[in-house]
This record gives C-alpha cells, sequence and structure tokens, in this order.
C-alpha cells in the first residue's frame, strides 16, 4: 500500500507546481467513461465506518433503517443513464470535518482519489481517471450528535458555524477542481418536506436544527456555492420530489431514485456542453 500513498503525496504536489489532469473528455461510453466520485454522509452512503482493525465503529457498524435503503450511490448506479462506476467514499453519520471514528470531506476525496490514481509508465506522469466528483450534504448543524463534543456539551450552529462548514464544502470544491474534475454539489431538501423533530425524537438527538435556522442554512448554503464555484454544476435534485422513508430524515428509495435521476440528466446535460464547446473550437 506504499505505493498509493506515495501517489497521493505526488498529486498533492502536481497541484503546486502546475494543473493536473483527469480523465474528462465528454466522451459517453460507458465502457471508457470515467467513475464518479462521491463524498458526502448517510444521503451518499447508508453505511456508517467500521474500524477494521477492531471490527466495531462509532454508531457500532449501523446502516440506515437497518440496511433496507437505498442511498444515493446504489441509485446512481441502477440509472442506466450514467453509464459509469460509482466511487462511493460518503459515510453515515459523517461531517465536513474529521472526528473520532468517521473522516470529513478532505480526507473522503483523497481516499476517492486514491483509487483512481495511475502513473504513465510511458511518460512517468500522474494521471487521474474521473471527471466528475458529486459532494452530498453532511449532518454539521442538523442535530446535537454532528459534532466534536458529546451531545450534552453540543449547541446549535450559529452564523459563523454555518458558514465555516460551507467554507469546509466549497474547499473540497476547489480540490475536485484542482485535480482536473467538476465538483457537482446536491442543495438541501425542502424543510416542510422532512419531520426533523420525528428525527430528534427517533434517534434520541438533544436537538435539531430549528425550522428558521434551517432554512439559513439551506438558503446560504445554496447562495454561496453558486457564488463561489461558478464551473460547478448545482443541483436541486430533491426539490418537488422529497418523501422520508418515516424517520423524518432520510428519504425514501423513490425519493433517492428521481433525485439520481436529476444529479445524471445534470451531468449528461455538461457532457454535451462540453461536447458543444470542443466542437465550437474546430
Amino acid at each position: 500500500m506504499k505505493w498509493i500513498r506515495k501517489l497521493v503525496l505526488l498529486a498533492g504536489m502536481a497541484v503546486v507546481s502546475q494543473p493536473a489532469q483527469a480523465g474528462h473528455d465528454c466522451d459517453s461510453d460507458p465502457e471508457v467513461t470515467p467513475p464518479l466520485l462521491v463524498v458526502g454522509a448517510s444521503y451518499a452512503n447508508a453505511k456508517s465506518p467500521i474500524d477494521p482493525a477492531t471490527g466495531t465503529g462509532p454508531l457500532l457498524g449501523f446502516a440506515v433503517n437497518f440496511g433496507n435503503y437505498i442511498d444515493l450511490g446504489s441509485a446512481l448506479l441502477q440509472n442506466r443513464k450514467l453509464g459509469r462506476a460509482v466511487i462511493n467514499e460518503a459515510q453515515a453519520g459523517a461531517t465536513t470535518f474529521d472526528r473520532p471514528g468517521w473522516v470529513g470531506y478532505h480526507r473522503q476525496f483523497s481516499h476517492a482519489l486514491s483509487r483512481v490514481t495511475g502513473l504513465d509508465p510511458a511518460t512517468g506522469e500522474l494521471f487521474f481517471n474521473f471527471d466528475y466528483a458529486l459532494i452530498e450534504i453532511s449532518n454539521d448543524c442538523l442535530h446535537s450528535d454532528a459534532d466534536v463534543v458529546p451531545q450534552e456539551q453540543s449547541l446549535p450552529c450559529t452564523l459563523e458555524g454555518m458558514d465555516a462548514t460551507i467554507d469546509r464544502v466549497i474547499a473540497t470544491a476547489q480540490e475536485i477542481q484542482a485535480m482536473g474534475g467538476t465538483p457537482v454539489l446536491n442543495l438541501y431538501p425542502p424543510y416542510d418536506a422532512m419531520d426533523l423533530p420525528l428525527t430528534g425524537e427517533t434517534f434520541g438527538l438533544l436537538w435539531v436544527i430549528d425550522e428558521s435556522s434551517y432554512r439559513t442554512l439551506a438558503d446560504r448554503y445554496a447562495s454561496r456555492v453558486a457564488a463561489e464555484l461558478p464551473d460547478a454544476i448545482v443541483v436541486d435534485a430533491w426539490a418537488g420530489n422529497f418523501m422520508h422513508l418515516g424517520d423524518g430524515i432520510h428519504p425514501n428509495g423513490r425519493t433517492m431514485k428521481q433525485a439520481a435521476k436529476h444529479i445524471v440528466n445534470a451531468i449528461t446535460e455538461h457532457d454535451r456542453s462540453c461536447g458543444d464547446d470542443a466542437d465550437d473550437d474546430d
């Protein structure tokens, strides 16, 4: 495994010295199209992390709805139009920052990148076999069990805390761009479609974000990613579509499949526009 760590280290050095090259060439052939990388929390991956050394994890290896759940990573793979593999490094329960048992978005992307990094034997240059990376929303600021301190010491986010969360998402998107890829960011679900008080009761949380704060977080997220990431793909995949599976927060299977369809359509449209740009250059 040392060679992988070496390649990832070299990849980081390459970003400083020159723009990196990813696999994006507007080719929609599923035999050659690079995989889609995914970072996020339980919307993206239903499974919480398990430490292979101990056989346990921060949530004892729990999966959403006891495994009877179609996460977005699975829904994307089931969408025939996607035409590519999915490298899913998201973790149920994750936040944008590292905390005991979980890795944040920077390290999730680093893990995903290591799986698609190679060395061209002819030129000795690194290549990164991806063109898009999806960033799903995290647990930051949503409830009391999404902090670096125990629930008893956790407090709802201030506006500064919300901005810090968004800062980390934007930083991850910028890392994706630095490695030659296009970030795809999905927005927050509409508050009225969820039942966050029910979520608090279901999971024994000491507090959940209130309606006003949630709307502030969601609106600020949408406006900042649009303004600060003009070359990213921003998708409102939950709008008019969200139904939870009974716990107040996690989308049901039909919702997930519809969200995956919206994301795939956005990527496909971006590929078409890339192809149009290439034609214009001829």
